[in-house]
């Protein structure tokens, strides 16, 4: 029967499967495209004010530290937290927005009841080593090593193409190495991002083209659709039949 589902899926098929829960999302697409959103948002905060203002806090913890006033560490870890979210808040904020966009551009809103409805059979112990070692968990595995590899290549060119700077980091003032180690940093994160959304992409169009093919259906799966959706024909022409028939007699008797 799967063999002969050679027909693309009609707007009721599709819309029984999202009534289902069966929604193409690409949870992948969405984390790579948080990201890069999270990288670009950090790099563009003006990094000098917080600089300063992280030299401040420091600054501060040091003189209470050496006053003898810090009795308890909770207002000092008070302040660190808050310095933390100040500076981390908005690049938070603004990937959760971005990955909540991608997943509602990829398969709009969907609430399905079908979807919460538990499945006992993915308790099962056996069922999951299955799948851990079957065809589809091999992908999913590759599917992960396979941008890491990159990402790891790409360190390994940078490590190799500065390689002189680093061995004479411990000659340069520590505020000029703490900025090239920040630059370095910048660089590896959005190249591996970008290295993430390109291979998150280019998931997202397998698994659509496997969604589609999912979604196909038979003749005659489109042919019984038909009728109960515009009623039997062979019911219509006997109805029809009736009526014409039924029609002259009334007319006579009159």
């Amino acid at each position: 029967m799967a063999d002969n589902r050679t027909e693309k899926a009609t707007p009721r098929r599709r819309q029984k499967a999202r009534e289902e829960g069966q929604v193409l999302r690409s949870r992948e697409l969405s984390a790579s495209l948080a990201l890069l959103t999270l990288v670009m948002v950090l790099a563009w905060q003006p990094f000098l004010s917080w600089r300063n203002q992280w030299r401040a806090l420091w600054c501060n913890l040091l003189a209470l530290a050496t006053s003898g006033d810090l009795q308890s560490p909770l207002p000092a870890l008070r302040q660190v937290a808050l310095m933390a979210a100040r500076w981390a808040l908005p690049a938070v904020c603004a990937a959760t927005g971005v990955s909540a966009l991608a997943s509602i551009a990829q398969g709009g809103m969907n609430f399905s009841t079908k979807a919460l409805m538990p499945k006992f059979s993915r308790l099962s112990p056996a069922s999951n080593l299955g799948r851990m070692f079957s065809l589809g968990g091999v992908s999913n595995t590759l599917k992960t090593l396979v941008p890491l590899s990159f990402i790891a290549y790409l360190c390994s060119g940078l490590i190799a193409r500065d390689w002189t700077q680093m061995t004479l980091a411990a000659h340069v003032a520590p505020a000029a190495a703490a900025a090239w180690i920040l630059s370095r940093l910048f660089e590896v994160s959005w190249k591996a991002s970008l290295i993430f959304l390109a291979w998150s992409g280019l998931d997202y169009f397998f698994q659509k083209l496997n969604y589609e093919r999912s979604l196909r259906m038979t003749k005659e799966e489109i042919r019984q659709e038909g009728k109960d959706t515009e009623g039997n024909p062979q019911n219509k022409r006997r109805i029809r039949k009736t009526q014409f028939g039924v029609v002259p007699v009334f007319e006579t008797t009159s």
